[in-house]
């Protein structure tokens, strides 16, 4: 199957939208000298492009789906859920202790660690 289409560039061009409307804010701390919040007062490039990138996920991820669905949701498990064991992980024994939290301080079930 040929995987030449336009992703690439649309999420390059999404990427390059979230880079332009941070600027303004990066230089001086103010997010309204943005095109388009002076334009609409709330809206801003880094709002339409993180909206793209949603809509790519998700026409990507439905895709998978219905060319796959006997294997779809054990790949996305497997993608997915070893990233937030060491996530979960790393929040429990490096950030929580760093915040001052002990693990007796956390939220027992039945005597059980949750």
């Amino acid at each position: 199957m040929s995987r030449k289409n336009g992703f690439g560039a649309l999420r390059l061009m999404l990427a390059l939208l979230v880079i332009l409307s941070h600027a303004p804010e990066m230089a001086n701390g103010d997010r309204h000298r943005e095109i388009l919040t002076r334009l609409f007062g709330t809206l801003s490039f880094g709002d339409l492009a993180v909206d793209g990138f949603f809509i790519i996920s998700g026409y990507l991820i439905s895709a998978s789906m219905l060319s796959n669905s006997k294997g779809f949701l054990r790949r996305r498990v497997m993608r997915i859920y070893p990233g937030f064991l060491v996530a979960s992980l790393f929040c429990l024994v490096i950030v929580g202790p760093l915040r001052g939290i002990s693990l007796t301080s956390l939220p027992r079930a039945n005597g059980a660690w949750l």
